[in-house]
This record gives structure tokens, C-alpha cells and sequence, in this order.
């Protein structure tokens, strides 16, 4: 990330002043062993519940979306949660969070973020050895020394990550930032011992070890130079107290974390930080080639897109972050990080920039690949699924702005159900791909675009697989002034099936965490399924299906609050779709219709929604369930 406005130059007159003789006795007199830190009582007026000061403050932490803490996949190319459900990481970035907004205002931005389909918040913690936070409080007692953490500063952390866990949501935190051009902690972390370095990642160890929805970088923005032994301690000291926690690293411009922090036993997780061609300053190598390369490394190791191109930055409209995420799925990536120039140092437009459209449209990102097998997809390097159309593969950096831009970055399941292909905007003009259709096994395949600016699908038609050279040519101006365009294609070898309906007074509806409600017009049976405001309330359905394979669920459904009100799906108690959006409605008498595709094992399958947020689901009117001839089933025995 880089950061034009941090004042460098003053920065380092600041630390030749500190790093005066006297100062350096006072850090001695100082120094103390961080894992033997007492935790005062913290001045959170937001917390009004007070414990010993050795344990964290808690807020009432309700149910996640995701079971952390998280882990590897069996075969070690993605996350998935306690449960073994994948977990493609969405995160936004907001770097400067501890330091510039008020407790209050965590709410604020997690609400924002969760309601956008966020699932991961990546911050520094701290940011800066001289930076005091938005209370004026220090996150150690002497400027630059850490070993002495202030229990005043990082209960707010702590609040932080618990009000993130009650969302379902990952922190990512990053501990000592070194620095653009090593302009932040890269100039004190030299003055600690590897004593005091391996002390701090105890204490971060000993903190966060049990709080399972945090994960940790090293690092930031350069790469660690002779500062490595102690971020090497760091990173061993928090696995001394934390064994098992995910740690990555943030690398220097435009490189893998793998090729700085290689040798590094603590580096389970790579990450692949760049911009693009023409950017300069070692960042022009596009995402797909970074990431080609951290697909095909060896030691294998899943890794995420840390860091890239802003919103409202120079050059960075909403279709260059939309292709960053979808480039870096369709190239093995696990995860994608999303920021905005006026929300990661926390500007005074930070509220308003939350809602810019970038934002949005990760959601629609999101929920296209969660609502399918997308950590089954493997990517297409060798173009032998798309076989012409794809653009320029740019496999190294360039100074020439627009090379590479163009390129297709596809995927194409393991088994041969699922290929997606994401077009990067070039103009407003048309594109075609031509793919090798008998990649795809089934009897047929039906060929879909989704709009990336707004979450709408196209229907294309239904093909046999037989084709070598199928030619799909996208819709060209996507209504945004841009052409990016991804192309899904599902294979099925079933007939397109029947429907059932499920009312809320009918057999197949089980239960729900509400009430059934007829006080708003237009619900279809004879109420409709009004949940609590909780995350984690909503409604179950049992259904049985002759044979396994994709079934489509559609929930009717009417939204007044203004905001969307996503939930999650379990099927027979596993998640199988992370998020399902239920955008709001003009009133909650206006109903509409949300879709979803999920495969479903042969036999009795409990189908069970449940909301994300605080605020609970939508209204339901109905569940309708189409595929191979389901039937409803007794709901006797079930408990979900």
C-alpha cells in the first residue's frame, strides 16, 4: 500500500530524537516481559461489563457464519472452517482502523461491511510507532519499545475482534507494520531484542489464541531486509502461545510473501501482493500471473490476493477492483481483498465511501462463486478449456499501461460440472470466448452471463457437450460504461425436473426461530415466516430427492427495512452457501424472488436459512425447490 501523505521525513526526525542515549535507558528501565503483562481495566464506555484484568472483554458474542477458527483443506488449496465448509475470504481493508475511529464507530463500519457481504477485516495493530489512537492512547508505554503493551490500547482491539466475531466475521491483523519505503515500525524494531520480539508475539499469542476468528500477517509494504530475525521471533512467539493460528505475510511491491519469508516455519499461507503494468515502482505484474506462479509453487500453499489497487484511487475505477478478486479466484487464490482510498487510513469521507459501488459489486463477486463448488475449480493455464478469445497472458511486469489487461482468467471444476470464465473490461464492446464444450461432462450444459455490476444473470441456452469449439460472445456494454463479463457454465445430467412449493402451513416446513405473520398484503399462502432479529434465527424445511445432484431453491420473499438481510444455507446441518442475499424491497408488501443452486445428496435433505446479521431474515413467504422430482417430507425427528 502506498501511502503519499505520512509526512516520512518527519517521522524520521522524530525517531533520530528518540533514539538518543536517554531514550534508550528509559528503555531499558522500561523493558518488561510481555507475556507477563497484567491487563488493566480498559476505559471502553461501549463495554459497560468489567472482568479481572488479565482476561479480554467480551461482547456477547452470538452465532458466526463460519465455524472458526479456520484450517487447511484436505488437499492444502483453500480454508475451509471447522466443519470442513469452504471459506473463500472477502475482505475489505481498513489499515488505519485502531488508530483513527472511536469504538462507536466500529459498528458502523461492521455493519457496513457485513451487510456488503465482507467476511474479513484486515488492519494493522499498530500502525505506527509515534501514532497514539483516536482516545490518545499508546499502544506501548514507551514510543517504538514493545515491550511494554498498553492494556488501555489494545482493549479496544480486543473489543474489536469480538464485535467482528459476532458477525461472522475473520480479522486479519498485522502486528508492527514496517512501512511504505520503511517508513513506520521498520525504523524502532531494530532497538528490541529477539527477546523482546519473541516476548510480543507471546503476548499476541497468549491475548488472541483463543479468539478463533483471528488470523496474523508479518510484515508490510517492504520487504523485512535485517529486520527479519525479529519478525521471525514475532511470528514463533505467537505460535508459542497460539499453535495452529494462520500466519501470512505482507511482502515488499509486486512480490509472493513465499519468495521474502520462503525459509519461515511460522509462513503457512502465502499472498500475493501487486497492482498493475505501468504503475511502477515493482508493481506491474498483473494479479493472474503472481498468482499463477503461488498456484504452481512447491511447497504448495494456499494464498490470498493481500493487497492491490484501491477504489477511488489513480486509475482504479470499480471494474479494475472488480478484476483483481475475479482474477485471483480463477487462478487458484482462496481468498480477495477489496479497499477504498478514503477507508483504509479512515478520511474524513470514510462513511460515505463504504457505499461506493466497488464495494457492492465484490458482493455480487462473492455470491457468485459461494452459491457454487468454486474451490473445486481449477484454473485453465494451459487454455484448454477457453481455447481462443482469452486476451494477452502477461506473464511477467511491464511498464506499458493496458498490457495484459485484457486476459480471461477461467476455471473449470475437477469434475467437469462447473466452468467460469471472467472477461476484464477492455471498453464497451463485445468479446467472444471459444470453449472446448467436452470438458464439461453431463448430457447438456447451460450457459449463463452474470453481470458483475449489478448481480444479474442472462440466460444463454442449453448446449451439448460435444462441441470442441462453442463460441459464447458476451453482451459487450455491461450498463456501467464497461464490458466485464463472466460466463458460468453448469453441466447437468438430469432433465430440468419439477417444482414444489412449501407454505408455512404445509408439510415440509418445519420450524422457525419467529413467528408466522399476515399483517403485510401479498404473501401467497396463509401468513408468512417472520423471524427474530438475531444472527443465527431462521427457518427449516425437509425435503427428499430420488437422485443427488443440482437442485435450484427459491425463497419469496419481501424486504422493508432498506437494507439487505442475507442469510445462510445448511443442508442436513453442513453450510453450504455462505451468504444468500435478500436485498430490500420497495415495502414489506412488495415480494420478490432469490435464487440459489446447491447439490443435494439422494435421499432426505434438511434445508435450513439462517441469518447472518443481527437484524434477522427477510420475510418468507414460500420456498420452492426445482430439480429432479423432490418431494416434501414429515419434519417428526428434526431438530435444526
Amino acid at each position: 500500500m502506498k501511502k503519499m501523505n505520512l509526512k516520512h521525513q518527519e517521522h524520521r526526525r522524530t525517531m533520530r530524537s528518540l533514539l538518543s542515549p536517554s531514550w534508550l535507558k528509559v528503555m531499558l528501565i522500561v523493558s518488561i516481559v510481555a507475556t507477563g503483562c497484567k491487563r488493566e481495566q480498559p476505559d471502553l464506555p461501549q463495554q459497560p461489563e468489567q472482568q479481572q484484568s488479565n482476561s479480554k472483554l467480551k461482547s456477547g458474542a452470538t452465532i458466526s457464519a463460519a465455524a472458526f477458527p479456520l484450517k487447511y483443506s484436505a488437499n492444502g488449496r483453500y480454508l475451509v472452517d471447522q466443519n470442513n465448509v469452504p471459506f473463500l475470504l472477502n475482505g475489505d481493508t481498513g489499515w488505519f482502523l485502531f488508530d483513527k475511529i472511536s469504538t462507536a464507530d466500529y459498528d458502523v463500519y461492521l455493519n457496513n461491511r457485513a451487510a456488503k457481504g465482507f467476511n474479513t477485516i484486515n488492519v494493522m495493530a499498530p500502525w505506527n510507532f509515534n501514532v497514539n489512537n483516536f482516545y490518545g492512547e499508546a499502544p506501548f508505554a514507551v514510543q517504538g519499545n514493545i515491550s511494554s503493551p498498553l492494556n488501555a490500547w489494545w482493549s479496544r482491539v480486543d473489543l474489536f475482534v469480538s464485535k467482528a466475531a459476532a458477525r461472522g466475521m475473520l480479522v486479519n491483523m498485522v502486528p508492527l507494520w514496517l512501512g511504505y519505503k520503511g517508513a513506520e515500525w521498520y525504523i524502532p524494531l531494530p532497538n528490541n531484542s529477539l527477546t523482546v520480539c519473541r516476548n510480543f508475539g507471546r503476548f499476541l499469542g497468549t491475548r488472541y489464541g483463543d479468539d478463533a476468528n483471528v488470523m496474523f500477517t508479518i510484515g508490510g509494504d517492504v520487504d523485512p531486509g535485517d529486520r527479519y530475525s525479529r519478525l521471525n521471533e514475532i511470528a514463533l512467539g505467537i505460535l508459542d502461545n497460539a499453535p495452529g493460528k494462520i500466519i501470512s505475510a505482507h511482502p515488499g511491491p509486486g512480490k509472493l510473501a513465499t519468495a521474502v519469508y520462503g525459509s519461515a516455519t511460522w509462513l503457512n499461507m502465502n499472498s500475493v501482493y501487486t497492482y498493475f503494468p505501468g504503475y511502477g515502482g515493482g508493481y506491474g505484474t498483473h494479479i493472474y500471473a503472481f498468482s499463477k506462479d503461488a498456484y504452481l509453487r512447491s511447497p504448495m500453499k494456499p494464498f490470498i490476493f493481500i493487497e492491490g489497487g484501491y477504489e477511488r484511487g489513480s486509475r482504479m475505477n470499480t471494474a479494475f477492483v472488480r478484476r483483481q478478486a475475479y482474477w485471483a479466484i480463477l487462478s487458484g487464490a482462496t481468498g480477495a481483498n477489496y479497499g477504498n482510498s478514503a477507508i483504509w487510513p479512515f478520511t474524513s469521507s470514510w462513511k460515505t465511501a463504504m457505499d461506493d459501488p466497488g464495494a457492492a459489486d465484490l458482493k455480487h463477486f462473492y455470491e457468485a462463486f459461494t452459491s457454487r463448488q468454486w474451490h473445486n475449480l481449477v484454473p485453465d493455464f494451459n487454455h484448454t478449456v477457453v481455447t481462443a478469445g482469452y486476451g494477452k497472458f502477461l506473464a511477467g511486469s511491464s511498464n506499458i499501461l493496458g498490457d495484459g489487461d485484457d486476459y480471461a482468467t477461467t476455471g473449470r471444476s475437477a469434475d467437469g460440472k462447473l466452468i467460469m470464465s471472467y472477461i476484464p473490461s477492455t471498453g464497451t464492446g463485445t468479446r467472444t470466448l471459444t470453449v472446448n464444450m467436452t470438458t464439461l461432462t453431463g448430457t447438456s450444459v447451460v450457459a449463463k452471463w452474470l453481470n458483475p455490476t449489478n448481480g444479474v444473470y442472462t440466460t444463454i441456452g442449453t448446449y451439448s457437450n460435444t462441441n470442441t469449439a462453442q463460441n459464447f460472445t458476451s453482451p459487450g456494454n455491461n450498463g456501467e460504461s464497461t464490458n466485464d463479463w463472466l460466463l458460468i457454465l453448469e453441466a447437468s445430467g438430469t432433465n430440468p425436473g419439477t417444482s414444489i412449493t412449501i407454505q408455512e402451513n404445509t408439510t415440509g416446513f418445519c420450524s422457525t426461530n419467529g413467528t408466522i405473520d399476515n399483517n403485510h398484503a401479498g404473501f401467497t399462502g396463509t401468513g408468512f415466516i417472520n423471524t427474530v432479529n438475531a444472527v443465527g434465527a431462521g427457518a427449516a424445511w425437509r425435503i427428499n430427492v430420488p437422485a443427488a445432484g443440482s437442485y435450484t431453491l427459491t425463497w419469496r420473499h419481501a424486504n422493508g427495512s432498506g437494507a439487505n438481510r442475507p442469510g445462510r444455507l445448511l443442508v442436513n446441518g453442513t453450510q453450504a452457501v455462505s451468504s444468500i442475499a435478500f436485498n430490500a424491497t420497495t415495502d414489506y408488501a412488495t415480494w420478490a424472488e432469490v435464487s440459489t443452486t446447491v447439490n443435494l445428496s439422494a435421499g432426505q435433505n434438511t434445508i435450513r436459512l439462517d441469518a447472518t446479521l443481527v437484524t434477522g431474515l427477510s420475510n418468507i413467504d414460500y420456498l420452492k425447490v426445482t430439480g429432479n422430482n423432490p418431494t416434501v417430507l414429515s419434519c417428526t425427528g428434526v431438530t435444526q
